[in-house]
């Protein structure tokens, strides 16, 4: 679920966070206004994904990916990563 930024703000202060995820459709301006280093959930279905990440990258402290469905215990092919490059999790 998106939160608006006043939320994440008031979250990050609150809890005094060192970094914040966001696993929403969240889009690079929301990236850049975080008070905080994002970390980005991707949700990997094709390369197409992974080209739009990478894309990210310079913008976020670290890449998070994901199945389609983020915490549910499923996998994304990771096939696809076969010519990823740079860190990521998992």
């Amino acid at each position: 679920m998106n939160q608006s930024l006043k939320t994440v703000e008031e979250i990050a202060k609150r809890l005094d966070l060192d970094c914040i995820q966001l696993s929403g459709e969240e889009d690079l301006k929301f990236i850049q206004a975080c008070p905080k280093p994002v970390i980005k959930t991707i949700r990997v279905l094709s390369e197409k994904d992974l080209i739009r990440s990478a894309q990210l990258r310079p913008h976020v402290y670290a890449l998070l990916l994901d199945h389609e469905q983020p915490g549910q215990g499923k996998s994304f092919d990771h096939a696809l990563l076969k010519e990823f490059e740079g860190d990521f999790f998992l």
